[in-house]
């Protein structure tokens, strides 16, 4: 077995196979953009990965990344309706040995009533990455937890991720 680490936004741990195909998975995010994820895929393995790009964790009808939102507000706790938009993904993508590719997720998109929710308290959205895609290989990466701010007319509302590790990852 060949432990590989590398650095995005936070630190990801993965001990990985040489034979084996797998992807870390990493989100971040950045101040400029609140109601975004950004998702980084970096092939950590030895050997190149072709991926359907309906499976990669930024395309809607994937389950490589599972979220599950709230909204705090006044000590309560109102979990987020969840939708996913249809995305109509045929091709495929290769990622040789340490390539790297970022997508990004639209909170909005992803959560009905996240506007709202935003607006009317601090939000927590806790994610975990699937541990696999296919057959060929798998998705690692962990869990964590994203925190949202409430959105202020006069305050900035820059989120930011928690990992399992305990790695806080914010991009400023």
């Amino acid at each position: 077995m060949k432990c590989l680490v590398f650095l995005t936004a936070g630190a990801l741990l993965a001990c990985v196979q040489s034979a084996y195909a797998a992807i870390g998975i990493a989100p971040y995010v950045d101040c400029a953009e609140p109601e975004v994820i950004k998702v980084l895929a970096k092939n950590v393995s030895s050997v190149s990965i072709t991926v359907e790009e309906s499976s990669l964790p930024w395309s809607y009808s994937s389950r490589a990344l599972v979220f599950v939102g709230y909204e705090i507000s006044s000590g309560k706790a109102t979990k987020l309706r969840q939708h996913r938009p249809v995305a109509d993904y045929f091709g495929e993508v290769e990622l040789e040995s340490g390539g790297v590719i970022i997508g990004e997720i639209s909170l909005s998109h992803l959560f009905v009533d996240y506007d709202e929710a935003h607006s009317s308290g601090d939000l927590i959205i806790f994610y975990e990455v699937d541990d696999s895609y296919s057959d060929k290989g798998a998705y690692i990466g962990g869990q964590g937890l994203l925190f949202i701010p409430k959105k202020k007319v006069f305050s900035s509302s820059c989120p930011s991720i928690i990992r399992s590790a305990g790695v806080a990852g914010r991009k400023q």
